[in-house]
């Protein structure tokens, strides 16, 4: 009998066959997790933006590299638990 899968890897291969972009920041807006989509959409932009603390302000970067931070991060009140209207 083949071994039972895990919760996670179960939730990973649903993440990676998603046909939307999914991503994860953790506290400190570092971009720790991004499906294939969002992968192949980032193409080499991807490497520069893994692991990394999103913050465009840190970062001297190429306009391509600032456009996709600005698109990924959300407004730093909502990281802090505060909602928006």
């Amino acid at each position: 009998m083949p071994k039972p899968r895990s919760p996670r890897s179960f939730l990973l291969e649903a993440i990676e066959a998603s046909e939307r972009a999914i991503y994860l920041l953790d506290s400190h807006r570092k971009l720790r997790f991004a499906n294939r989509v969002l992968r192949d959409r980032l193409g080499v932009v991807w490497s520069r933006l893994e692991n990394r603390a999103l913050r465009s302000e840190s970062m001297s970067l190429d306009p391509e590299t600032r456009a996709w931070i600005e698109c990924l991060c959300p407004p730093p009140h909502v990281l802090g638990g505060v909602g928006g209207r």
